[in-house]
């Protein structure tokens, strides 16, 4: 699953603490309506979406956050 989260420049550091769980996360600079936003992606299994989801609430409730499922391919063959 690819977990999208979108929360204001100023908010706190969601990267470190997805980090600081065990997740791996991208923050990608971007610009929103009300202004600069950060866009973090972080790629989990379908068992462990749950409890990145709980950490983002419990860290930052007002985020906005979308998934998709996606079908990794390896391109080492």
């Amino acid at each position: 699953m690819v977990v999208k989260v979108f929360i204001p420049n100023e908010s706190n550091n969601l990267a470190k603490i997805l980090r600081d769980n065990g997740y791996a996360v991208t923050v990608i600079n971007g610009e929103g309506r009300d202004g600069a936003v950060k866009i973090y992606w972080c790629i989990v299994t379908r068992k462990k979406l749950n409890n990145v989801l709980k950490i983002i609430n419990k860290n930052n409730p007002q985020a906005y956050i979308t998934t998709e499922a996606v079908n990794p391919i390896s391109l080492n063959k």
